[in-house]
Protein backbone atom coordinates (compact mmCIF):
# COMPACT_ATOMS: atom_id res chain seq x y z
CA UNK A 1 0.00 0.00 0.00
CA UNK A 2 1.59 2.95 -1.18
CA UNK A 3 2.37 5.83 1.51
CA UNK A 4 0.26 8.99 1.81
CA UNK A 5 1.95 12.00 0.84
CA UNK A 6 2.04 13.83 3.97
CA UNK A 7 3.75 10.89 5.69
CA UNK A 8 6.53 10.38 3.12
CA UNK A 9 7.43 14.04 3.30
CA UNK A 10 7.75 13.48 7.31
CA UNK A 11 9.30 10.44 7.02
CA UNK A 12 12.04 12.61 4.40
CA UNK A 13 12.30 15.13 7.36
CA UNK A 14 13.06 13.21 9.66
CA UNK A 15 15.68 11.65 8.09
CA UNK A 16 17.21 14.68 7.05
CA UNK A 17 17.05 16.01 9.80
CA UNK A 18 18.94 12.76 11.50
CA UNK A 19 21.21 13.06 9.25
CA UNK A 20 22.07 17.25 10.12
CA UNK A 21 22.44 16.07 13.87
CA UNK A 22 24.41 13.50 13.06
CA UNK A 23 27.27 15.74 11.33
CA UNK A 24 26.80 18.35 13.52
CA UNK A 25 27.95 16.03 16.33
CA UNK A 26 30.74 14.85 14.49
CA UNK A 27 31.66 18.17 13.55
CA UNK A 28 30.27 19.79 16.30
CA UNK A 29 34.33 21.01 17.46
CA UNK A 30 34.87 22.34 13.89
CA UNK A 31 32.03 24.21 13.76
CA UNK A 32 32.29 25.88 17.55
CA UNK A 33 36.34 26.54 16.03
CA UNK A 34 34.97 28.34 12.98
CA UNK A 35 31.98 30.15 14.95
CA UNK A 36 34.53 31.21 17.92
CA UNK A 37 37.49 31.94 15.48
CA UNK A 38 39.63 34.70 16.35
CA UNK A 39 40.44 37.62 14.62
CA UNK A 40 43.65 37.97 12.23
CA UNK A 41 43.71 41.32 10.10
CA UNK A 42 46.84 43.53 9.09
CA UNK A 43 47.63 46.95 8.18
CA UNK A 44 48.99 47.95 4.66
CA UNK A 45 52.50 47.18 3.95
CA UNK A 46 54.79 50.51 4.13
CA UNK A 47 58.11 50.75 4.03
CA UNK A 48 60.41 49.29 7.28
CA UNK A 49 61.28 52.33 9.89
CA UNK A 50 63.49 49.93 12.07
CA UNK A 51 65.71 46.96 10.83
CA UNK A 52 65.43 43.72 12.27
CA UNK A 53 68.37 43.47 15.07
CA UNK A 54 70.20 40.29 16.05
CA UNK A 55 69.93 38.64 19.34
CA UNK A 56 71.62 36.38 21.31
CA UNK A 57 71.29 33.46 23.48
CA UNK A 58 71.59 33.38 27.26
CA UNK A 59 74.59 30.82 27.89
CA UNK A 60 73.64 28.30 30.12
CA UNK A 61 75.59 27.20 32.85
CA UNK A 62 76.67 23.98 33.53
CA UNK A 63 74.33 21.62 36.03
CA UNK A 64 77.73 20.52 37.99
CA UNK A 65 78.20 24.51 38.24
CA UNK A 66 74.66 25.23 39.16
CA UNK A 67 74.04 27.65 42.60
CA UNK A 68 77.81 27.87 42.59
CA UNK A 69 79.55 31.72 42.22
CA UNK A 70 82.65 32.17 41.31
CA UNK A 71 85.44 33.64 44.27
CA UNK A 72 86.30 37.44 43.72
CA UNK A 73 89.88 36.94 44.44
CA UNK A 74 92.46 34.86 42.51
CA UNK A 75 95.90 34.31 44.62
CA UNK A 76 98.27 33.70 41.98
CA UNK A 77 102.32 32.61 42.72
CA UNK A 78 104.71 33.51 40.24
CA UNK A 79 108.30 31.65 39.74
CA UNK A 80 111.09 30.67 38.03
CA UNK A 81 111.71 27.76 36.39
CA UNK A 82 113.66 25.42 38.64
CA UNK A 83 117.26 24.67 37.86
CA UNK A 84 119.30 21.19 38.41
CA UNK A 85 122.09 22.49 40.16
CA UNK A 86 125.08 20.74 42.33
CA UNK A 87 124.24 23.07 45.82
CA UNK A 88 125.95 21.48 48.93
CA UNK A 89 124.80 24.53 50.85
CA UNK A 90 121.56 24.48 52.10
CA UNK A 91 119.75 27.32 49.76
CA UNK A 92 118.17 29.82 52.28
CA UNK A 93 114.09 30.04 52.11
CA UNK A 94 113.10 33.50 50.77
CA UNK A 95 111.41 36.18 52.31
CA UNK A 96 107.30 36.03 53.26
CA UNK A 97 106.21 37.29 50.05
CA UNK A 98 103.93 40.14 50.29
CA UNK A 99 100.70 40.08 47.99
CA UNK A 100 99.66 43.07 46.23
CA UNK A 101 96.52 44.02 44.03
CA UNK A 102 96.20 44.54 40.50
CA UNK A 103 94.08 47.65 39.81
CA UNK A 104 93.22 49.44 36.95
CA UNK A 105 96.97 48.99 35.59
CA UNK A 106 99.56 46.22 36.75
CA UNK A 107 102.33 47.48 39.00
CA UNK A 108 106.09 45.75 38.66
CA UNK A 109 105.74 42.97 39.70
CA UNK A 110 108.69 40.47 40.91
CA UNK A 111 109.30 36.70 41.15
CA UNK A 112 108.15 35.13 44.06
CA UNK A 113 105.62 37.75 44.84
CA UNK A 114 102.13 36.43 45.13
CA UNK A 115 99.38 37.99 43.08
CA UNK A 116 95.47 39.20 43.94
CA UNK A 117 93.42 39.29 40.42
CA UNK A 118 89.99 39.89 40.96
CA UNK A 119 86.55 39.89 39.02
CA UNK A 120 87.88 36.67 37.06
CA UNK A 121 87.30 32.87 37.38
CA UNK A 122 90.19 31.01 38.62
CA UNK A 123 91.14 29.44 35.26
CA UNK A 124 95.02 31.45 35.34
CA UNK A 125 98.37 29.65 36.80
CA UNK A 126 101.11 31.19 35.04
CA UNK A 127 105.02 30.41 35.95
CA UNK A 128 106.49 33.24 34.15
CA UNK A 129 106.30 37.12 35.00
CA UNK A 130 105.62 37.68 31.67
CA UNK A 131 102.32 35.67 31.27
CA UNK A 132 101.08 37.41 34.27
CA UNK A 133 101.98 40.74 32.93
CA UNK A 134 100.20 40.06 29.85
CA UNK A 135 96.90 38.98 31.45
CA UNK A 136 97.24 41.37 33.56
CA UNK A 137 97.33 44.13 30.81
CA UNK A 138 94.17 42.21 28.83
CA UNK A 139 92.13 42.46 32.42
CA UNK A 140 89.24 45.07 31.66
CA UNK A 141 89.32 48.48 34.10
CA UNK A 142 87.30 48.86 36.93
CA UNK A 143 86.09 51.70 35.28
CA UNK A 144 84.87 49.67 32.29
CA UNK A 145 83.72 46.76 34.08
CA UNK A 146 80.37 48.33 34.60
CA UNK A 147 79.98 49.25 31.33
CA UNK A 148 80.15 45.80 30.32
CA UNK A 149 77.80 44.78 32.26
CA UNK A 150 75.13 47.26 31.68
CA UNK A 151 75.91 46.83 28.04
CA UNK A 152 75.11 43.25 28.28
CA UNK A 153 72.19 43.51 30.24
CA UNK A 154 70.76 45.91 27.09
CA UNK A 155 71.67 42.99 24.68
CA UNK A 156 68.11 41.00 23.98
CA UNK A 157 68.03 37.35 24.24
CA UNK A 158 66.65 34.67 22.43
CA UNK A 159 64.18 32.62 23.99
CA UNK A 160 65.16 29.18 25.44
CA UNK A 161 61.99 27.91 25.53
CA UNK A 162 59.10 28.86 23.42
CA UNK A 163 55.48 27.77 23.06
CA UNK A 164 53.63 28.83 20.23
CA UNK A 165 49.65 27.87 19.07
CA UNK A 166 49.08 28.89 15.34
CA UNK A 167 45.91 29.06 13.77
CA UNK A 168 45.26 28.15 9.70
CA UNK A 169 41.77 28.74 9.23
CA UNK A 170 40.13 26.73 12.11
CA UNK A 171 42.66 24.41 12.36
CA UNK A 172 45.39 24.90 15.43
CA UNK A 173 49.26 23.86 14.97
CA UNK A 174 51.05 23.62 17.55
CA UNK A 175 54.89 25.01 17.46
CA UNK A 176 57.70 24.19 20.53
CA UNK A 177 61.27 25.06 20.51
CA UNK A 178 63.73 24.68 23.22
CA UNK A 179 67.42 24.71 23.06
CA UNK A 180 69.63 23.26 25.44
CA UNK A 181 73.40 22.65 25.58
CA UNK A 182 73.93 24.44 22.46
CA UNK A 183 71.32 22.40 20.93
CA UNK A 184 67.74 23.22 19.44
CA UNK A 185 64.42 21.12 19.31
CA UNK A 186 61.69 22.67 16.71
CA UNK A 187 58.63 21.46 16.21
CA UNK A 188 55.34 22.06 14.40
CA UNK A 189 52.68 19.74 14.24
CA UNK A 190 49.15 20.78 11.97
CA UNK A 191 46.17 18.07 12.76
CA UNK A 192 42.24 18.24 11.43
CA UNK A 193 39.80 15.95 10.97
CA UNK A 194 41.95 12.54 11.54
CA UNK A 195 45.05 13.55 9.69
CA UNK A 196 48.09 15.29 11.15
CA UNK A 197 51.61 16.43 10.04
CA UNK A 198 54.43 17.08 12.23
CA UNK A 199 57.67 18.77 11.41
CA UNK A 200 60.76 18.19 13.61
CA UNK A 201 64.14 20.24 13.17
CA UNK A 202 66.64 19.90 15.39
CA UNK A 203 70.27 20.73 15.52
CA UNK A 204 73.05 23.38 16.86
CA UNK A 205 72.96 26.89 17.46
CA UNK A 206 75.03 29.49 18.63
CA UNK A 207 75.05 33.20 17.99
CA UNK A 208 75.82 32.89 14.52
CA UNK A 209 72.86 31.01 13.74
CA UNK A 210 71.06 27.71 13.59
CA UNK A 211 72.93 24.67 11.88
CA UNK A 212 70.05 21.82 11.04
CA UNK A 213 71.04 18.23 11.40
CA UNK A 214 67.93 16.80 10.77
CA UNK A 215 64.71 17.59 9.29
CA UNK A 216 61.43 14.67 9.19
CA UNK A 217 58.41 15.14 8.50
CA UNK A 218 55.52 12.53 9.94
CA UNK A 219 51.80 12.01 8.94
CA UNK A 220 48.76 10.93 10.32
CA UNK A 221 51.08 9.54 13.42
CA UNK A 222 53.21 7.11 11.90
CA UNK A 223 56.21 6.41 13.71
CA UNK A 224 58.38 6.07 10.34
CA UNK A 225 59.30 9.54 8.27
CA UNK A 226 57.45 10.59 5.63
CA UNK A 227 60.36 12.77 4.20
CA UNK A 228 63.64 13.42 6.27
CA UNK A 229 66.69 14.86 5.49
CA UNK A 230 70.41 14.34 7.38
CA UNK A 231 72.68 17.18 7.03
CA UNK A 232 76.47 15.80 7.24
CA UNK A 233 78.23 19.09 7.48
CA UNK A 234 81.99 17.08 7.57
CA UNK A 235 81.36 16.38 4.29
CA UNK A 236 79.51 18.96 3.22
CA UNK A 237 76.31 17.12 1.75
CA UNK A 238 72.71 16.49 2.47
CA UNK A 239 70.44 12.88 2.28
CA UNK A 240 67.01 14.35 1.27
CA UNK A 241 63.83 12.60 0.28
CA UNK A 242 61.77 9.61 1.06
CA UNK A 243 63.55 6.44 3.11
CA UNK A 244 64.51 4.06 0.81
CA UNK A 245 64.24 7.10 -2.25
CA UNK A 246 66.78 9.60 -0.71
CA UNK A 247 69.37 11.62 -3.08
CA UNK A 248 72.58 12.97 -2.10
CA UNK A 249 73.13 16.77 -2.21
CA UNK A 250 75.75 19.37 -1.60
CA UNK A 251 74.78 21.82 0.75
CA UNK A 252 76.84 25.41 2.49
CA UNK A 253 77.49 27.29 5.67
CA UNK A 254 74.06 28.84 5.64
CA UNK A 255 71.81 26.78 4.45
CA UNK A 256 68.45 25.83 6.10
CA UNK A 257 65.48 23.39 6.33
CA UNK A 258 61.99 24.97 5.61
CA UNK A 259 61.28 25.35 9.37
CA UNK A 260 64.60 26.77 10.75
CA UNK A 261 64.77 29.37 8.09
CA UNK A 262 62.87 31.47 10.09
CA UNK A 263 64.37 31.32 13.52
CA UNK A 264 67.60 31.56 11.81
CA UNK A 265 66.67 34.75 10.60
CA UNK A 266 65.05 35.74 13.94
CA UNK A 267 68.46 35.07 16.05
CA UNK A 268 70.89 36.87 13.05
CA UNK A 269 69.07 39.30 12.62
CA UNK A 270 67.82 41.42 8.74
CA UNK A 271 71.10 42.09 7.69
CA UNK A 272 73.28 38.84 8.17
CA UNK A 273 70.17 37.22 6.34
CA UNK A 274 70.15 39.06 2.96
CA UNK A 275 72.49 36.48 1.62
CA UNK A 276 71.64 33.46 -1.06
CA UNK A 277 71.52 29.79 0.26
CA UNK A 278 68.98 27.02 0.04
CA UNK A 279 66.52 25.52 1.45
CA UNK A 280 65.23 22.17 2.13
CA UNK A 281 62.17 20.48 2.39
CA UNK A 282 61.59 17.06 3.54
CA UNK A 283 61.40 16.38 -0.40
CA UNK A 284 64.29 18.45 -2.10
CA UNK A 285 66.14 21.27 -2.34
CA UNK A 286 65.49 24.72 -3.04
CA UNK A 287 68.73 26.83 -4.28
CA UNK A 288 69.60 30.68 -4.58
CA UNK A 289 66.69 31.12 -2.25
CA UNK A 290 67.15 35.43 -0.43
CA UNK A 291 65.42 36.71 2.65
CA UNK A 292 64.95 40.18 2.44
CA UNK A 293 63.30 43.15 4.44
CA UNK A 294 60.17 43.84 2.22
CA UNK A 295 57.96 45.93 4.88
CA UNK A 296 56.49 46.54 7.82
CA UNK A 297 53.07 46.46 9.12
CA UNK A 298 50.60 45.77 12.09
CA UNK A 299 49.16 42.42 13.16
CA UNK A 300 45.53 42.20 14.76
CA UNK A 301 46.21 38.87 16.53
CA UNK A 302 42.58 38.06 18.45
CA UNK A 303 42.75 40.94 21.30
CA UNK A 304 46.10 42.02 20.39
CA UNK A 305 48.25 44.49 17.78
CA UNK A 306 51.70 43.91 17.40
CA UNK A 307 53.84 45.83 14.73
CA UNK A 308 55.89 42.58 12.34
CA UNK A 309 58.38 43.41 9.90
CA UNK A 310 57.85 41.49 7.00
CA UNK A 311 60.79 39.31 5.58
CA UNK A 312 60.52 37.43 2.32
CA UNK A 313 62.03 34.77 -0.11
CA UNK A 314 60.73 34.53 -3.23
CA UNK A 315 62.63 32.13 -6.04
CA UNK A 316 60.98 30.95 -9.07
CA UNK A 317 57.51 30.10 -8.15
CA UNK A 318 58.01 29.66 -4.62
CA UNK A 319 57.73 32.24 -1.80
CA UNK A 320 57.72 32.16 1.87
CA UNK A 321 57.17 34.91 3.87
CA UNK A 322 58.02 35.16 7.94
CA UNK A 323 56.00 38.28 9.91
CA UNK A 324 58.68 38.59 12.99
CA UNK A 325 57.87 40.87 16.07
CA UNK A 326 60.91 42.96 17.43
CA UNK A 327 58.63 43.40 20.59
CA UNK A 328 58.41 39.45 21.24
CA UNK A 329 62.01 38.51 20.62
CA UNK A 330 62.11 38.46 16.97
CA UNK A 331 59.57 35.45 17.27
CA UNK A 332 57.69 34.48 13.93
CA UNK A 333 53.79 35.80 14.91
CA UNK A 334 52.92 34.56 11.01
CA UNK A 335 54.39 32.41 8.24
CA UNK A 336 53.19 31.83 4.89
CA UNK A 337 54.74 29.59 2.78
CA UNK A 338 54.20 28.28 -0.51
CA UNK A 339 56.47 25.56 -1.93
CA UNK A 340 54.08 24.09 -4.95
CA UNK A 341 52.92 20.65 -3.91
CA UNK A 342 55.45 20.24 -0.92
CA UNK A 343 53.43 22.80 1.39
CA UNK A 344 51.36 25.29 1.37
CA UNK A 345 50.20 27.50 4.77
CA UNK A 346 49.81 30.54 6.64
CA UNK A 347 49.58 30.34 9.55
CA UNK A 348 48.76 32.61 12.21
CA UNK A 349 49.74 33.32 15.91
CA UNK A 350 46.89 32.55 18.46
CA UNK A 351 48.69 32.02 21.93
CA UNK A 352 52.27 32.54 22.81
CA UNK A 353 54.39 31.72 26.23
CA UNK A 354 58.10 32.97 26.14
CA UNK A 355 60.26 31.57 28.64
CA UNK A 356 57.05 30.37 30.59
CA UNK A 357 55.88 33.68 30.27
CA UNK A 358 52.53 34.68 28.33
CA UNK A 359 52.48 37.55 25.97
CA UNK A 360 49.73 36.54 23.99
CA UNK A 361 46.52 34.39 25.09
CA UNK A 362 43.24 33.70 23.42
CA UNK A 363 40.38 35.34 24.91
CA UNK A 364 37.15 33.40 23.41
CA UNK A 365 34.17 35.58 22.03
CA UNK A 366 31.64 34.99 24.68
CA UNK A 367 34.25 35.76 27.55
CA UNK A 368 34.19 38.64 29.23
CA UNK A 369 37.61 38.04 30.59
CA UNK A 370 40.27 40.51 29.92
CA UNK A 371 43.64 39.56 28.79
CA UNK A 372 46.10 38.95 31.43
CA UNK A 373 43.14 38.11 34.43
CA UNK A 374 42.03 34.96 35.96
CA UNK A 375 38.32 33.94 36.06
CA UNK A 376 36.44 33.84 39.39
CA UNK A 377 37.34 31.06 41.46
Amino acid sequence: MPLRPWLRRTLWGAFILSLLLHVISIFSEEIYAWLTKPVFEQTELKKPTRKLKALSLEEETPSALAGIKPPDTLLVYLHKQPQTKVVHKPVRKPAKPRPIVIASAPPAISVNTPVIVTGIAPTLVASQPEALASAAASLPTNASRPQNRQAEQERARFPNDLKVTYVYGIIPAQMSWKVVNGHYDLRLEVGFLGTSRLFHSSGKVNNKGLIPERFVEYRNGKPDPYYQVDFDWNALTAEVGEPGKRKIETIATGDQDIFSTAFNISLIGGDQAEQTFSIFSGRRKYENAQLSLAGEAKLRLGQKEINALLLRGKWDDRQVDFWLAPEWNNIPVRMTITLGKDLSLDIWANQISIDGKTVLEWIKPQSNKLPGERGNK
